[in-house]
């Protein structure tokens, strides 16, 4: 496996990392914080491009 592959998958396997902890957050009520309400969605969106951006990086490394 090539240092670029390794280092996509890192990037991969982290952003999805990422996405399941947001996952079980996603489950309480944020509606009484709205500060943090925000920050989840913020950070929720964020980490979607990340994962989709190391994807397409991925793809490419064929």
């Amino acid at each position: 496996m090539t240092p670029e592959r390794e280092s996509a998958l890192e990037a991969c396997a982290e952003a999805l990392k990422e996405l399941t902890i947001l996952r079980k957050i996603e489950g309480k009520d944020l509606g009484y914080m709205p500060h943090v309400g925000s920050a989840w969605f913020k950070r929720k969106e964020a980490a979607w491009t990340a994962a989709m951006t190391a994807i397409e990086r991925l793809d490419g490394l064929k």
